[in-house]
């Protein structure tokens, strides 16, 4: 057991590759697909209306330092125009839209993982999470390391040119 523990910790072992299953839909004929690299994760979203919602859990491993969040049609058609999402750990709450880039609000969530009542304006800060029109689609580029330690995102989008 200490040898296997060892190998595990071992500088220059390979770690765990991610796995992650999917819930909570709010249009079950939306879907999911990640594709993992070394130090990278993409979700591709795929939306038959432009608006729902869905929890990435992390079934197993860390999550990658960067994770990109593409939002796509099921012809393959992109998202246009993100009106709002909603990003949600168990410990930060943050939404914006495509003119948000870069300086995404967010909230902090009490123990329970509800937002606390805020006054007008108040809020944790922003957070550096790029929304990026590309030819497949918007992207959210989360800042590196934003998830870790977290086991779900819940995510929910609107496009401003939803079916």
């Amino acid at each position: 057991m200490l040898v296997l523990t060892l190998a595990l910790l071992a500088p220059g072992a390979d770690p765990v590759k991610p796995e992650f299953t999917y819930s909570d839909f709010s249009r079950p004929v939306d879907k999911i697909a990640a594709s993992v690299e070394k130090n990278r994760v993409v979700f591709a979203v795929t939306s038959t209306r432009g608006i729902g919602g869905a929890t990435i859990n992390l079934k197993e491993g860390m999550w990658p330092k960067e994770v990109v969040i593409l939002l796509t049609y099921e012809n393959g058609e992109g998202f246009k125009n993100l009106e709002n999402f909603r990003l949600a750990t168990d410990r930060i709450s943050a939404t914006g839209s495509i003119k948000s880039s870069g300086k995404v609000m967010f909230t902090f969530l009490n123990g329970k993982g509800e937002r606390e009542p805020l006054e007008p304006g108040d809020s944790g800060g922003t957070l550096d999470i790029k929304i990026v029109q590309t030819g497949k689609g918007i992207e959210l580029r989360l800042p590196p390391d934003m998830i870790v330690g977290s086991k779900f995102v819940t995510l929910s989008w609107i496009d401003a040119f939803r079916r």
